[in-house]
């Protein structure tokens, strides 16, 4: 596999898994756009959540452009956060919001167009999708949306490996990558000890 898209809405861990298949695979990381980097830039909210829902499309629309033209450079890469993340995080923010009819309907139909081009750059671009579920039972309704979003939207690709806390992230790392070039343990403990420094 030479195109590995990682989702979830922790961002550390993702992090960590990424950094981990990256000394595994050797591959180039695509990383995101931490979304503060791309509010200065375009003149948007300063918190996400509290975007409307058009600057929320923006920055979907922003990340997704900036995203496929770095992975297109690269022949062999592990993508953190993939093309999905931002949709889930926008779809999420616009599900708890509060506005008319017509406007909701507007968003729908935004959110399903944006939906198809990115589902449809995805399964033609990653090998496999690895998503980390969302392990926190915090009761945070914006946390547990984006999940759900993610799930969904990875389902049509071909390849998709679930990480929860019942797994072995170690045997799901024997799975997808053949020739490490250290094993999945010295990985993942190698990108923990970097990530939390």
């Amino acid at each position: 596999m030479k195109k590995i898209a990682i989702t979830g809405v922790n961002k550390q861990d993702r992090i960590v898994l990424t950094h981990a298949l990256s000394y595994l695979t050797g591959y180039d990381i695509v990383r995101q756009t931490a979304y503060p980097i791309q509010a200065i830039k375009y003149g948007w909210n300063n918190e996400l959540e509290k975007c409307n829902w058009q600057e929320l499309f923006l920055y979907v629309l922003a990340s997704f452009t900036e995203r496929i033209e770095t992975e297109q450079q690269c022949e062999q890469y592990i993508s953190n956060g993939s093309v999905f993340n931002e949709l889930a995080d926008m779809e999420a923010i616009v599900d708890l919001s509060a506005c008319s009819k017509r406007e909701k309907k507007e968003q729908k139909f935004m959110i399903a167009g944006m939906e198809q081009i990115i589902t449809e750059y995805a399964v033609k671009e990653y090998d496999c999708v690895i998503h980390i579920s969302n392990n926190q039972q915090d009761g945070n309704a914006l946390s547990a949306n984006i999940d759900i979003n993610l799930v969904k939207l990875t389902e049509n690709c071909e390849k998709v490996y679930l990480i929860n806390r019942e797994s072995a992230v170690t045997d799901i790392l024997e799975k997808i990558i053949t020739n490490p070039k250290v094993s999945p343990q010295s990985a993942l403990e190698r990108a923990k000890q970097e990530i939390v420094k």
